[in-house]
């Protein structure tokens, strides 16, 4: 119904555009409660051409694109286009202040119209139109009276449902008798509270009413709290079954179930409260109730322990054929109190290349992108009224963690996979839930080895140090053979055995230690780049004046922070003459002829530089979008991703699937750089 609803709006536009010369654009996304289209300028486009192409003033156009002006329009721009829907000669204007925060159209009632010829021309349900004009008498509808109407239902209803309502209210149609185990939902129902009501999970609840998603839930629709067979109402065609065919049925859709292929026949074929035993392993005498909250956890004043209480045993994720329309949400907050966040943009447009790669390979892909603002409410609205979210198969954000909670329960009962482009995930556990900054716990597995037994480890100080580098260092250093030393510069740069007070010991002399035939590593934990830069530089010094002097030393390595790549006053020739590895969580060199085409691509698709961002949003909509048509959890655990220059590992971890991946880049002797 989404689709068709926004055919709708995209036919209305194209009329106009195709005399403007205009391709209409299909893409439709959300920003600030609204659905705006996304339209590229090409040569010839021009504010007013586009205004009058889409239907709107250029001033929508303008408030819709901060800095926007006929002035500063140019080819290939992306603009946003808002989406608005013509409805004959009715006024209406879009309700995008006040408590409603943008849910509703405003009708205003003109000579002629009545409640249903309204319900008719939006294709609302009367129901629906009623409950949200409570104040309002359908047989008195004055002119100028301003209806709300209801953006996430527009579309939805058929002629023949609202002919069939206007019958009824005016009797010449018998209200439909209920039976004892049906209920017509009301304003405020959900899958979850029918559920509740019914004592049912909520996936027993759609099951029994055949709803594929919550949105398939409405607003006076007549729902089922029991199954048929347990009110003893006989099935249509039940008398022309023999009982051993039934038998064969039962039997056949129990196979089904308990290889997890519950097909809508099979639920209703297996008596129900058999069929929950057998599905979910508990009989009444061992009762499981679903009791996850149905808010965010943290408007509830749990804590971070008590959430693990609502994480469920295992998930099933959702699988797509090759020639399946993948449906992708991506929930990014454009703007936080007001703010905008111009680096979430980047995200977004790395996202947007992405689906350019895909679409290029052949796989369809149907992206739509809500602003969250890091807003709980808007997440709410997200959840509760867009289709794009509810039926979405694969779930890109949202950033913060905190927002994550809301998205991960409606996730965890479909099988979505949510994935956390940025966020290093501290309290929240979840099996539908994918890290892609790596995990801290593996930061230093890829460099161990210089800092085992194996090794002569020297940890070289100063007067400053990076206590959070030391702390590192101190967790993962396992070398019986370690040595801590103090430098010191006075006209000369000099080295001294650290006390166990951290002052200074006797001198030590450098040129001794690498000297020494042994392999060796140093650890330099100062802090002031003038240190390091005066360390790195002995170093390489000593082992130049013993090598020109014919020594035979022994190899050395030095493991230094990533930070000093980012030091003006370090000298970057000492990385290599001092074979120094670095740990990054990013590998990005702007000369890598991947990093360079892709650059190309970005700025003359957006007249900008791509961000690191850009490059995450790139990363993410590839890799998960790919495995979702090859059988995502057969395709996505353990196995090495490498979309640009980064390489990413997904395995089970604390909770959640992290990616084990950190980068180590290689400074090595020969001026050559080895990234693992």
């Amino acid at each position: 119904m989404r689709i068709l609803r926004l055919l709708l709006v995209a036919l209305c536009a194209t009329i106009a555009m195709e005399a403007y010369g205009i391709e209409p654009s299909t893409q439709i996304v959300v920003r600030d409660g609204r659905k705006v289209y996304v339209h590229k300028v090409e040569k010839g486009h021009t504010l007013y051409s586009i205004a009058k192409a889409y239907g709107v003033t250029e001033k929508q156009i303008i408030d819709c694109n901060e800095g926007l002006s006929p002035a500063t329009l140019r080819i290939d721009d992306i603009i946003f286009v808002p989406c608005v829907e013509k409805k004959g000669g009715s006024k209406q204007k879009t309700q995008g202040d006040g408590k409603d925060g943008g849910k509703y159209y405003i009708h205003t009632v003109q000579s002629g119209d009545t409640f249903y010829s309204i319900a008719r021309h939006y294709k609302i349900s009367v129901d629906v139109l009623r409950a949200d004009n409570p104040s309002v008498d359908p047989s008195t509808l004055s002119i100028g009276t301003e209806l709300r109407i209801r953006r996430g239902e527009v579309g939805y209803a058929t002629t023949d449902d609202i002919d069939k309502s206007e019958k009824r209210e005016q009797g010449e149609e018998p209200k439909q008798e209920l039976r004892s185990n049906e209920y017509v939902v009301q304003k405020g129902d959900t899958v979850y509270s029918l559920s509740q009501r019914a004592g049912l999970s909520e996936r027993e609840f759609m099951a029994l009413n055949k709803l594929r998603s919550p949105s398939d839930l409405k607003l006076g629709m007549v729902v089922k709290l029991r199954s048929d067979i347990e009110e003893g109402i006989a099935q249509p065609g039940s008398e022309d079954v023999s009982a051993q065919d039934a038998e064969m049925e039962q039997s056949e859709a129990i196979e089904e179930a308990e290889m997890g292929n519950q097909s809508a026949d099979a639920e209703e074929t297996i008596a129900p409260q058999k069929q929950r035993e057998r599905l979910s392993g508990r009989s009444d005498s061992n009762p499981i109730v679903d009791n996850r909250p149905k808010l965010p956890w943290f408007l509830f004043g749990l804590d971070d322990d008590e959430v693990d209480l609502f994480r469920p045993n295992n998930v099933q994720f959702i699988e797509l054929g090759a020639n399946s329309t993948l449906k992708v949400a991506l929930m990014l907050p454009f703007q936080i109190d007001g703010k905008a966040k111009p680096l979430y943009v980047d995200l977004y447009r790395g996202v947007l290349l992405a689906m350019e790669d895909l679409k290029a390979e052949g796989l369809s892909v149907d992206l739509t992108v809500f602003d969250t603002q890091n807003d709980a409410a808007i997440i709410d609205d997200i959840m509760t009224y867009e289709d794009a979210f509810l039926d979405a198969h694969l779930i890109i954000g949202p950033v913060y963690e905190k927002e994550m909670q809301y998205i991960i329960n409606h996730a965890e009962r479909e099988g979505v996979a949510v994935v956390s482009p940025l966020a290093n995930i501290e309290s929240l556990q979840s099996p539908v839930l994918f890290q892609m900054q790596p995990e801290r716990t593996h930061k230093y597995d890829k460099i161990k080895h210089l800092l085992n037994d194996d090794r002569e480890v020297i940890v070289i100080y100063a007067s400053t140090n990076d206590g959070g580098y030391l702390s590192d260092m101190n967790g993962i250093i396992t070398s019986s053979r370690r040595r801590d030393l103090v430098f010191n510069y006075n006209q000369g740069a000099f080295f001294y055995k650290r006390t166990a007070s951290g002052g200074r010991g006797e001198s030590v002399s450098i040129d001794d230690i690498v000297r020494s035939r042994h392999d060796k590593t140093f650890v330099i934990v100062a802090d002031g780049a003038t240190d390091i830069d005066r360390i790195l530089t002995t170093l390489s010094s000593s082992k130049t004046k013993l090598l020109d002097r014919g020594a035979a030393i022994g190899r050395y390595d030095v493991v230094g922070n990533y930070k000093w790549t980012r030091l003006n006053n370090v000298d970057p020739q000492s990385f290599f003459k001092n074979n120094v590895s670095f740990i990054s969580s990013y590998h990005l060199k702007r000369s890598n002829e991947v990093i360079r085409i892709f650059d190309a691509r970005y700025i003359k698709r957006f007249g900008s530089l791509p961000s690191a961002y850009s490059y995450r949003g790139y990363d993410a909509a590839l890799i998960f979008c790919s495995r979702m048509f090859l059988g995502f959890e057969d395709n996505i655990f353990s196995q090495q991703f490498k979309p640009l220059t980064t390489t990413y590992r997904f395995m089970p971890e604390g909770g959640i699937n992290v990616n084990t991946e950190w980068i180590c880049e290689s400074y090595n002797d020969d001026f050559t750089i080895t990234v693992k």
